[in-house]
């Protein structure tokens, strides 16, 4: 299962040593994970699924033809619902919705730019009554719009074809909007007019503009936790390689974390890259990696010992910098699982926190 995580880090450095990695990354301590309670996930890779099973799936509509089954994302036309040709995908009501203090992820790629001067929506919380959602201006530039009307924008200018992590945060009126791990957008919002439209649309019922393009990972949480730093799962991966984590090491009384994999061959090498992401990443299906993109530059990899269940971890040694960000990516040799020999993990983005 796809999820965000948040971590809290320390102010104190550890004096433990890193083996390989002395003098270039420093151990340090951290208090628990954060409580946010995941209250819906919908990957749409390859059904309308929410992992979490609180929910029921996502609903696909169309006049008269609706979206695609999913296929690594749910892809719209942009046509807004009601007119001839229209589409929408939208969520069942979150009843256990903290609207007062909550975050939603979504991965999207855009197939057009927004022919309307208003721009149209990514994601929008509530259909009768529209009261916060992730929007993209007419020349790209991605922000928020609130209470049915109001927008505001980051400086942030995204191009069509390319796949975008985003994460908006609301908390009580501080609002934190972050893509592929980096912090575009914060303020202090008004108080939000929620109603009762607890639900997410790729429309905006309120203007007719409509989402044109393809989302994933599509995720819902209680609790902001603003001061504590995002882990955000993300990306297409092949085979059924996941990252797992943050783990917390076996000793608790060590407070300090690990990045897991799950799916991985249990008896082949395993290797945690840490490095910058690529601007554009890599498609590797032709190379014989059915689905297989590689996200990370590597400037740092780890060797990994699998477990019987096909599990690894590895000690993540992390400098204690707040808004540090690091972008991480598995890979397992496996011959049996494609022509390339090599599954791939999604990739994580992690920013540090306060």
């Amino acid at each position: 299962m796809s999820f965000t995580s948040c971590l809290r880090f320390g102010t104190r450095r550890s004096t433990a040593s890193t083996g390989a990695l002395i003098g270039l990354l420093l151990a340090i301590f951290a208090t628990p994970l954060c409580a946010q309670t995941l209250l819906a996930d919908y990957p749409l890779l390859t059904d309308l699924k929410d992992a979490t099973t609180n929910y029921g799936p996502m609903v696909l509509s169309g006049n008269p033809t609706a979206p695609a089954a999913p296929k690594n994302g749910v892809c719209l036309n942009g046509i807004y619902r009601f007119a001839t040709g229209g589409q929408d995908a939208q969520t069942p009501v979150l009843t256990k919705w903290n609207t007062t203090d909550f975050q939603i992820d979504v991965e999207f790629r855009l197939a057009g730019m927004p022919k309307s001067t208003r721009g149209f929506p990514v994601i929008m919380a509530g259909n009768g009554w529209r009261w916060i959602g992730i929007y993209v201006a007419q020349n790209g530039t991605v922000g928020v719009k609130y209470n049915n009307s109001i927008h505001v924008w980051s400086r942030t200018i995204i191009k069509k074809d390319i796949w975008y992590s985003a994460v908006l945060q609301y908390e009580k009126g501080k609002t934190q909007l972050y893509l592929d791990g980096a912090l575009i957008y914060s303020a202090t919002l008004a108080k939000l007019n929620t109603s009762t439209n607890k639900n997410l649309t790729t429309n905006d019922f309120s203007n007719g503009l409509s989402f044109h393009g393809c989302i994933r990972h599509l995720r819902v949480w209680n609790d902001a936790n603003l001061t504590g730093g995002l882990f955000v799962h993300a990306g297409s991966r092949c085979g059924n390689l996941r990252m797992a984590g943050p783990l917390p090491w076996p000793s608790a009384a060590k407070k300090i974390y690990r990045v897991g994999m799950t799916g991985g061959a249990p008896t082949s090498p395993a290797f945690l890259f840490l490095g910058t992401r690529f601007v554009k990443p890599i498609d590797l299906t032709q190379a014989g990696g059915t689905g297989c993109t590689w996200f990370v530059a590597p400037i740092l990899t780890f060797g990994t010992v699998t477990d019987k269940a096909g599990a690894a971890g590895q000690v993540l040694a992390i400098p204690n910098l707040a808004g540090l960000r690091g972008w991480f990516q598995w890979a397992n040799f496996n011959p049996k699982a494609n022509k390339l020999g090599w599954t791939l993990s999604g990739y994580a983005t992690m920013y540090i926190g306060k």
